[in-house]
Order: structure tokens, then sequence, then C-alpha cells
């Protein structure tokens, strides 16, 4: 199933963004944070014919909400949502975030260095512990190009059973920028792959100011 995050129009409302949204030729819509809540928003969502899944720190009322507190514990969610890893910087360990994410059964993103699950030790031991993992292949580039990432765990987490999500969108190798996809863009094929396995495929290219280059974008994915 292919879905659009609504931060792919972040210069918007959420209604605003959402209504653009909705009228692509997508299975639906991924509720993430960094739009301007709006009001009646809920009642909007729920009007929505579509599938909807939920991201980090999403809030129906604020631009985003906390998601970890002081001790880095993990909240339970519903299966329909995925959450990112605490930054480095915050005071919980590994260890001991990655063992409150698997009591709740969390699916948890894989980041890049600054976070946790960024780097390659990091991914080792969340799959060898079974934790259900949400891949970003722009993330995955990140790594790579830092050198935070061995050939021999990328091909082991390509063949990972408990990926049950997979972001896209490009980047340069240098930062998280969410620049629309190109043929070339690292493991674009692999993700098509396993969107036809039946793994929800959600795109998060930012086009707030490229809404043209959506179906040709849509098109890439297919």
């Amino acid at each position: 199933m292919l879905f659009v995050a609504l931060s792919c129009l972040q210069g918007r409302t959420q209604a605003e963004a959402f209504s653009a949204l909705a009228r692509l030729p997508v299975a639906g819509i991924q509720l993430t944070p960094g739009n301007l809540p709006s009001p009646g928003f809920r009642e909007l969502v729920h009007a929505y014919d579509g599938a909807l899944r939920y991201h980090h720190s999403f809030s129906w009322e604020h631009y985003r909400a906390q998601v970890y507190d002081a001790a880095g514990r993990t909240p339970k969610l519903p299966r329909a949502w995925s959450i990112h890893p605490p930054e480095a910087k915050h005071p919980v360990r590994f260890d001991v975030w990655l063992s409150g994410a698997l009591e709740v059964d969390a699916l948890c993103e894989l980041m890049y260095p600054g976070y946790l699950l960024g780097q390659d030790a990091q991914l080792l031991d969340a799959m060898a512990s079974g934790l259900r993992l949400a891949v970003d292949i722009s993330h995955l580039h990140i790594q790579r190009v830092r050198g935070d990432l061995r050939e021999a765990t990328l091909n082991r987490l390509l063949d990972y059973p408990r990926i049950e999500e997979v972001h896209v969108s490009h980047n340069l190798g240098r930062a998280d920028s969410h620049l629309p996809l190109r043929e070339e863009t690292p493991w674009l094929a692999w993700a098509r792959e396993r969107q036809r396995a039946g793994i929800p495929l959600v795109f998060e290219s930012r086009m707030h100011d490229r809404e043209d280059l959506f179906f040709s974008q849509l098109e890439l994915l297919q």
C-alpha cells in the first residue's frame, strides 16, 4: 500500500495539506507532525475513505507532541503508529530504550547519527532482539555516506523479516533533506519490492513548492 505523509506539504495547515493529499491516487495518508493545527481537522480526517497511518509526534491539537519523558520510556501505541528513537543526547541508554521498545512491541524507525538506532552496532542489536522496524531509505543513505553502516549489516537489514513500514525520499547523504525522488535514489527498487510484498510504503518528499511533480513522483513508486 502506498501512503503519502502529511509533511509532504509542511508549509500548510493540517486541513489544507490533508485536503490536497486526499485527491491523490494513493491508498492512504500518514499523519505526521510539522503542519499547523486546524480546527475541525479530526472530523475532516474521519470523513476520509482511504487508509490512515500515524507517525511519531503527530498531534491533533498541536504542531507536535512529546513522545518520550525524561526517562526515555517508549509509549504503547496502536499498530498503525511508527516512532523515532530518542536523540543520542537523551540521557536514556540505548539498551534501556531498546528493552522498553521491545516490551511494548513498538514500530521504530531506523535513524542516522545523532539518534539512537543511527549506528551499525545498534541496528545489529535491534535486529538480534527482533525489534519491529520502519526503514527510511534516506536515513540508510546518510548512515552509509558517513561510514556508520557496514555492508554486511546493510545486507542483513534488507532481508530482515520484521520490517513493517518503508519511508522514501531523496537526499545527498549529508542531511535528511526530504528531496524529491530520482530514479537513482539508493534502495528505491528495494522499496518498490517491499511495497509489492505488502509492506506499507510512505512517500515523504517535501512538495509544498513542487506540487506539480506529485504524479511523476508517485509513478516512480509503481
